[in-house]
C-alpha cells in the first residue's frame, strides 16, 4: 500500500514517527519511508531500493527511512483482514506529489484525516465534513474506533485486561499460602 504524505511539511493528523532515517525533503521524487513491520521483517534500512508494481508498470523507490504510523500500529489491510503478515503486506509512505503523478491524478487527495478536540462535537464535525466533501464523491467515513488497527489494539487490550485481573490474584493466593505453610511449620 502506497500512502502519500506531504513532502514540504509534516502531516497534522496521523503523522508518522521515524525510527531511523529521515523524512522527505522538498524535491524528493522516487523516495519512500518504509513501515516498521515490513522493514524489520526483511531487514530493510534507509538506502534500500524497492521495485513496486503500480498500474502494470514497475517503479523503483529508494528508502530514506523506517517509520511507525498510528494508523498501522498493527498491520491491518482492511476491515475484513484485521491482522496481516509483514511478509505479504507492506506499507510505503511516499511524497504525495509522486504518488499523484504515478497514478495520473495530479492535485487530487483520496484520504482526509480530521482531528476533533471535543468528543461532544464529533457528530457535528463528521456531518459538516461529509457535507463539505459530498461534491468530491466522498465514498466512506471511518471513525477512529472503526479503523482496523484500533480494533486490533482494543482486542489486544481486552485480552490483557483479563490477565491483569487474574495474575495478581494468583500471586497473592500463592504468597498467602506460602506464609501459612511457613508459619504452621514454625508453630509445629
Amino acid at each position: 500500500r502506497l500512502i502519500g504524505l506531504p513532502a514540504d511539511r509534516r502531516a497534522a493528523v496521523n503523522d508518522i514517527y521515524l525510527e531511523s532515517g529521515r523524512y522527505f525533503l522538498p524535491g524528493d521524487d522516487q523516495m519512500a519511508v518504509l513501515d516498521i513491520h515490513f522493514a524489520h521483517f526483511y531487514d530493510f534500512k534507509a538506502g534500500t531500493r524497492l521495485r513496486v508494481l503500480l498500474r502494470g508498470q514497475e517503479e523503483t523507490f529508494e528508502s530514506v527511512g523506517v517509520a511507525v504510523s498510528p494508523e498501522y500500529l498493527f498491520l491491518s489491510p482492511s476491515e475484513q483482514e484485521i491482522i496481516a503478515s509483514a511478509r505479504s503486506f507492506a506499507i510505503l509512505f511516499v511524497p504525495q506529489e509522486t504518488l499523484a503523478r504515478l497514478l495520473g491524478l495530479p492535485g487530487r487527495v483520496n484520504q482526509v484525516g480530521v482531528l476533533v478536540s471535543s468528543p461532544d462535537a464529533r457528530a457535528a464535525v463528521v456531518s459538516s465534513t461529509e457535507e463539505v466533501l459530498k461534491p468530491y464523491a466522498l465514498s466512506k467515513t471511518t471513525l477512529r474506533e472503526n479503523v482496523p488497527a484500533v480494533q486490533a489494539l482494543q482486542m489486544d487490550l481486552e485480552g490483557y485486561r483479563e490477565i491483569a485481573a487474574t495474575v495478581p490474584a494468583m500471586i497473592l493466593i500463592i504468597g498467602a499460602l506460602s506464609v501459612y505453610i511457613t508459619l504452621s511449620r514454625m508453630v509445629q
